[in-house]
């Protein structure tokens, strides 16, 4: 019935429609919800009740969660009888019964409601009542006072009680018909000007033929549309099984539908070993904390993409292959209708290539700290020194002068071991030359 609500919701001012039923439950399915749609819209609703009488209808009302002593207190709410509308003087004349929609609408205005809502049970039309014949008459002559004024309005006709040549006609003057709880766009609605107008016949035959070309124009168009949706269905499965990148399709139910080729090489798994999200979950984690932390993260993305009307960000995670080894991937997540895409993009091999590349670098850096120790050790005597011609003092950095020994060990990693050579020997130890020589 959830359906049936939803399709009435739909149901506009200016809305001319025929509700065909066979049983109080399927009349009252419709009509009690047409009323309460209104009220709750601000408009005022009338019910024109005949075949159930007026206990009865506000009892179904008050079932359905309608309170209906307040809503006919405030004015939003009206049960007539038929002598009290379509019968109010005693006999039926369409024009009259117009006007009095017509005051009423603007009455409702009037008094602040949005506009007025009528449900009619149509069959007093049986009672032998004088001007009764003129029903036909007045369905089509509502078609042109309904685009111009502020109403909508339900004609109920119980289909066990009506005659058939009299059900047809009623088909043909109403745009919208509900017929087992389906709310319905009439193809056999015939304009006013066709059903009032001299000549009705030859208007109906050509409205008819016009009607068959328009429907086979119709299939035919509905059918190359849906040879081209399939076509598109079809490329687009083409395009995510050959996808170079794992695919996985799942339904709303969490039911997994398809994974591509690339999805079984890079992880291993089949339809067949994860038919379902949640089985997919408890393959794919590593251990049973990482498990519930992923599908908590998961989830809370998923409700904030519901929340805020936008898509999912990639999200990165450790899967666990059929093979029994890890890795990482980052996912997409894109909903398509009925069904979920989930797209993953294996990071595995540019992690450990990160991961090689860090250690790189930190052997590098100790390299470099290595080398920078070493040559801090290294001190290079280069470019002009200035020496003394006389002591052979050379003079430092800082201006001062000093011994040549100390200078070089200052400024190098040589080290002096002292001897005396032949000629100072002989020069300074004359009496050591033999000993020495």
């Amino acid at each position: 019935m959830k359906e049936l609500f939803n399709a009435l919701e739909k149901i506009k001012t200016h809305d001319h429609i025929c509700l065909i039923y066979m049983t109080r439950e399927e009349q009252f399915a419709v009509a009690i919800p047409f009323m309460q749609i209104g009220l709750g819209r601000g408009e005022r609703c009338v019910y024109i009740a005949d075949d159930n009488t007026s206990v009865e209808v506000l009892d179904a009302m008050r079932k359905a969660g309608i309170d209906t002593d307040t809503a006919v207190r405030s004015g939003a709410l009206a049960v007539l009888h038929k002598r009290e509308a379509y019968l109010k003087q005693g006999s039926f004349d369409p024009d009259w019964m117009i006007r009095f929609l017509k005051e009423a609408a603007d009455s409702a205005k009037g008094a602040g409601f949005t506009s007025l809502r009528v449900a009619g049970e149509m069959t007093w039309v049986l009672g032998g009542d004088p001007g009764a014949g003129r029903l036909i008459e007045y369905e089509a002559k509502l078609n042109y006072f309904f685009p111009e004024n502020d109403v909508s309005a339900i004609c109920q006709y119980n289909l066990n009680r009506f005659k058939p040549e009299v059900i047809l006609d009623v088909v043909r003057t109403h745009p919208l018909v509900i017929y087992r709880n389906q709310v319905c766009k009439n193809f056999y609605y015939v304009p006013p000007d066709e059903l009032l107008l001299p000549d009705q016949k030859s208007r109906e035959v050509e409205r008819l033929l016009n009607n068959i070309a328009e429907r086979e124009r119709i299939e035919k168009s509905r059918q190359e549309t849906e040879n081209e949706l399939r076509k598109r269905e079809q490329m687009l499965y083409e395009m995510i099984k050959n996808s170079p990148l794992p695919m996985m399709i799942s339904e709303k139910n969490l039911k997994i539908h398809y994974v591509n080729k690339k999805f079984t090489e890079v992880f291993g798994y089949t339809v067949d070993d994860i038919p379902t999200v949640d089985k997919w979950w408890q393959l794919v984690a590593p251990e049973r904390g990482y498990k519930r932390t992923e599908k908590e993260r998961w989830s809370k993305a998923v409700d904030k993409a519901i929340q805020d009307k936008t898509s999912i960000e990639p999200q990165e995670a450790l899967v666990k292959c059929k093979q029994g080894f890890l890795r990482d991937v980052i996912f997409y997540f894109s909903s398509i209708g009925e069904r979920d895409l989930v797209i993953y993009h294996d990071l595995t091999e540019r992690k450990r290539s990160e991961e090689a590349l860090m250690e790189s670098r930190e052997e590098l850096k100790k390299y470099n700290i290595e080398l920078k120790a070493a040559l801090d050790k290294v001190k290079l005597l280069s470019g002009l020194l200035p020496i003394c011609a006389s002591c052979k003092k050379i003079r430092n950095d800082k201006g001062y002068w000093e011994g040549l020994e100390k200078y070089i060990a200052s400024h190098s990693e040589a080290e002096f071991s002292h001897s005396i050579c032949p000629v100072c020997a002989e020069r300074l130890y004359p009496e050591y030359k033999e000993q020495l020589s």
